[in-house]
């Protein structure tokens, strides 16, 4: 990801109450340096910024601890400065940076107004990673006085900075007894160049820490709104898609476990003596089929076949068959028939014989104008 765009505020950042038309210095990884207010800033700049605030606007100062009391940093601190602050201390937002010799660099602002000048820029869609102060990452030219743009700023050392307006400089400096003190004033862009270096070396002390750090961002370039959008309405269509299928699957199983059920019951219905398994049931039938099927010359279906071409030669003499039972155990068909007379199921009998089976007439009776009999039907010996 692309340094962050710095953008230098002018002293007033954290008093003013439109920090949206405050004076504004920034400058991307170019080295270019731009000016206007925070509005402009907002309207030329896309991707991260970190804010440089004066150190007009905070307490910069360093504080010696011991381990026990660095393990409650946050919780001394405010007891530590207070005879330093302005207003109580749970007004003030704490940021501390790392020891040098039991020595933690310190700085103290007004938290509310650190908050306000976030939030304008969050309205401004500036996205804020880092705010820090403009004399701690300029403390390698220290001690020097820099005058910037009708702006002195005096470093005496790294924890003490102050700014004060050009007219005013001599004789601040004159009561500081700093009278002598370098003046290593540079051009706008070299002042910039030098914080990034600080900011680079991790030689700042970062007021978005703890309560106030900002929301990781992911690494690799981010996503667009409208790409945002499309993957939002390509996943909605993706479950709707995964819904509908489960839905069809649905009504095919159900399909499927009622014509299982239906096909349960014809096997009961076929063979009684047996009991259908539904996780075997083609098994069964295949196994049924093929002990009834036999060969051509024996099992049902040899003895169905030639059975069912007599009678179908004999429809036109009014011979029909009532009833149709076959026997397993001994491979013989039992026709319950009505004719119209007993010479038509002598020449039924003829027919079947002819066919390469084996017929008689088990039982006759005589009903009226029509006769009924009883045939079994055996194959050949």
């Amino acid at each position: 990801m692309a340094d962050p765009t710095l953008i230098w505020l002018a002293p007033g950042a954290l008093s003013t109450a439109q920090p949206d038309t405050l004076a504004a210095r920034w400058s991307g990884a170019d080295g270019a340096v731009r000016m206007g207010d925070l509005a402009d800033a907002a309207g030329q700049i896309s991707g991260p910024v970190r804010l440089l605030l004066s150190v007009t606007d905070v307490l910069l100062t360093e504080v010696v601890l011991n381990r026990r009391q660095a393990r409650h940093l946050q919780r001394v601190l405010p007891w530590m400065l207070e005879d330093q602050l302005i207003g109580v201390p749970e007004r003030f937002w704490f940021a501390s940076g790392r020891p040098a010799n039991g020595r933690y660099p310190v700085v103290a602002c007004d938290k509310e107004s650190l908050l306000r000048l976030l939030q304008v820029c969050a309205e401004l869609s500036l996205q804020v990673v880092g705010v820090a102060v403009d004399a701690q990452l300029l403390v390698e030219l220290s001690p020097c006085r820099l005058t910037v743009e009708g702006q002195t700023m005096i470093l005496a050392d790294s924890c003490q900075g102050l700014a004060v307006t050009e007219a005013e400089a001599e004789q601040v400096l004159a009561v500081l007894g700093l009278g002598e003190l370098e003046d290593r004033s540079r051009p706008v862009m070299e002042l910039m160049a030098v914080m990034r270096a600080a900011i680079q070396h991790g030689r700042q002390v970062e007021l978005l820490q703890g309560d106030l750090r900002p929301v990781e961002q992911g690494s690799g370039p981010q996503l667009s709104g409208r790409w945002k959008q499309l993957i939002i309405l390509t996943a909605a269509c993706i479950a709707l898609v995964a819904l509908l299928m489960a839905g069809q699957i649905w009504r095919y199983q159900s399909a499927a476990d009622q014509q299982l059920a239906q096909a349960v019951s014809l096997y009961n219905q076929l063979f009684p003596g047996d009991s259908a398994q539904p996780g075997y049931l083609e098994n069964q039938f295949r196994s049924r089929l093929g002990r009834l099927g036999g060969s051509a010359s024996g099992g049902f279906l040899g003895l169905m076949i030639p059975v069912g071409e007599s009678l179908a030669g004999q429809q036109g003499a009014g011979l029909s068959a009532r009833r149709i039972q076959y026997d397993e155990r001994d491979n013989s068909l039992t026709l319950d028939v009505e004719a119209g007379s007993y010479d038509s199921l002598e020449v039924l009998r003829g027919r079947i014989s002819e066919g390469g089976l084996q017929a008689e007439i088990a039982n006759y009776r005589s009903q009226g104008e029509s006769v009924t009999a009883r045939l079994r039907v055996t194959t050949g010996s």
